[in-house]
């Protein structure tokens, strides 16, 4: 029995070993992306660790096991501690209202005597 499309058979090896490439390529950015992705969830979500956690990202991809823990330890969020870095930024939004608050009243007194001196 004779293959019938025997005159493409050169041009098929190539089309083969050109979606072998293609389907390689695709696995590897597939790897790439998923090792990745819990260093960049922890960075995009202000994670302390963030650093850590794309490490583990990075090392756990072949174990799978740790992968996981690292994409769990990236949507985890770390207790605040008296003094952290959490509640220090409470105080600092709190000092940034105030400040917000002083800067617009002095705005409405400068459009106050604006307002005078154009009459």
């Amino acid at each position: 029995m004779e293959f019938p499309l025997k005159s493409l058979g050169p041009a098929l090896d190539v089309l083969a070993l050109l979606l072998l490439f293609m389907m390689a390529a695709a696995g590897i950015a597939v790897t790439i992306y998923l090792a990745m992705l819990p260093g960049r969830i922890a960075r995009r979500r202000g994670h302390p660790q963030a650093e850590a956690v794309n490490i583990l990202g990075w090392l756990g991809l072949p174990a799978v096991a740790p992968w996981v823990g690292a994409l769990v330890w990236a949507y985890w969020r770390p207790r605040a501690e008296k003094g952290s870095a959490v509640n220090r930024s409470q105080s600092a939004i709190q000092a940034l209202r105030c400040e917000i608050t002083k800067l617009e009243s002095a705005i409405s007194r400068l459009e106050q005597t604006r307002g005078e001196a154009s009459r």
